[in-house]
């Protein structure tokens, strides 16, 4: 945490938290009032809710949270630059992920996911797509699936 302050006079300024079960409630209590840029969440219990009235997020780390379902309340998050979904347990992923119009990183590997949606063609400042890993039957990607990503987001770098 970047600089907290105790009285309602001063302004308080978050840059960076990571959520853990104890805090998660409190702290996205403060996501509607205050301007949180990075959000780490090691445990949830109900991200549809957690994700409401966070406009300002520009880095959302799900790693490692056994997610099998990404809410479509994604497509709300419009300042995300970084989306880290890492090694969860997705299938599929909302088509609001198109909405995601500021977004330069997408880690989805390690997942279990059968297809992307076509939406994620519209994430035009998308520069990195992380997909090792992310079939569920696979490791890597044919050469016609990686060609038809690339046409997608030509100005993107899979890896």
């Amino acid at each position: 945490m970047d600089e907290i302050m105790d009285s309602n006079k001063y302004r308080i300024r978050l840059r960076k938290v990571t959520i853990g079960i104890i805090g998660l409630l409190f702290a996205f209590l403060l996501v509607g009032v205050y301007k949180f840029t990075k959000i780490r969440m090691q445990t949830y219990d109900n991200l549809t809710e957690a994700l409401q009235n966070t406009m300002n997020v520009s880095v959302l780390n799900l790693e490692n949270n056994q997610l099998r379902i990404l809410p479509k309340e994604i497509g709300q998050l419009v300042n995300l630059e970084v989306l880290v979904l890492e090694n969860n347990e997705l299938t599929t992923l909302p088509q609001e992920i198109g909405q995601l119009r500021n977004l330069e990183v997408l880690y989805l590997h390690n997942n279990q996911l059968r297809t992307l949606p076509q939406e994620i063609g519209q994430l035009q400042n998308l520069r990195t797509l992380y997909l090792t890993g992310y079939l569920s039957n696979r490791n890597k990607l044919s050469s016609q699936e990686e060609r038809e990503i690339q046409e997608l987001l030509p100005k993107c770098a899979i890896k």
